[in-house]
């Protein structure tokens, strides 16, 4: 064949090669512009990327269903007030484990102080550190009411984004991105237990506990009449709202 006829023929698989790489592209790109609507795979996994970064997560809202059923067993229970008292706590919670200081938590129940004791003894194992920076709580819902064993549980579920990741002693980013936002929902558990200090004062040796009328002694802190002279007794009021876990 003369030395033109390859020419010809490297020619043609030229053309077809540019023929086949051109519509590549534009099939990419059209996928790209259906999928994300950019011009590329790489802007539009970036684009979803900072959009999920801004997207806060959705909530299991029962506020409407359950607020009605607390406020009736518990008529001096107030929504907003523990609403806001439920995000303090969050943010307390988050404080401590990042900067690996229990004092920071917020008084709460003795679980939720072990819990959060024990999270930083394992950062600390580790050697791990958390960053938690710019947090925004965009809502808090009532996501669950739970009556067991004589205790009652309120659920608060809360939306975060943060800048939030883990890093190992070298400075390695092992979860999280410095970069952008990380959005979640934690669910903080108020429950309304007995109170300790309470329990301790009036059924200790040192406290008695006797009817204001004969002085028979009261059996029970739950006891609303004397049973040796029928007298009405105040009952003594030994539970108290305390938050008792935070859950991721």
């Amino acid at each position: 064949m003369p030395w033109y006829g390859w020419l010809v023929i490297l020619a043609v698989i030229a053309l077809a090669v540019v023929c086949v790489v051109v519509k590549a592209k534009k099939a990419v790109r059209n996928f790209s512009r259906q999928a994300f609507g950019t011009n590329t795979i790489a802007q539009g996994l970036r684009q979803q990327k900072e959009m999920l970064a801004e997207t806060p997560k959705s909530l299991k809202a029962m506020t409407s269903i359950f607020l009605p059923r607390i406020e009736r067993d518990f008529p001096e229970f107030h929504y907003e007030h523990y609403k806001e008292k439920s995000e303090n706590m969050l943010r307390s919670y988050i404080s401590a484990v990042a900067l690996k200081d229990a004092s920071k938590l917020l008084p709460c129940a003795r679980e939720l102080e072990n819990k959060t004791k024990a999270v930083i003894e394992d950062l600390k194992n580790s050697k791990k550190t958390v960053h938690s920076k710019n947090i925004v709580i965009h809502d808090t819902q009532i996501s669950n009411y739970i009556k067991k064993n004589g205790n009652c549980y309120v659920e608060f579920q809360s939306a975060v984004g943060y800048i939030h990741y883990v890093e190992d002693e070298k400075g390695e980013i092992l979860e999280g991105d410095k970069n952008y936002k990380t959005q979640t929902a934690f669910t903080v558990t108020l429950a309304h237990i007995q109170n300790e200090d309470e329990l301790l004062e009036h059924t200790s040796g040192t406290v008695g506990l006797t009817c204001p009328n004969c002085g028979a002694p009261i059996k029970s802190t739950g006891q609303k009449f004397c049973d040796y002279c029928g007298t009405g007794v105040r009952e003594i009021n030994i539970h108290t709202w305390k938050f008792i876990d935070i859950e991721e």
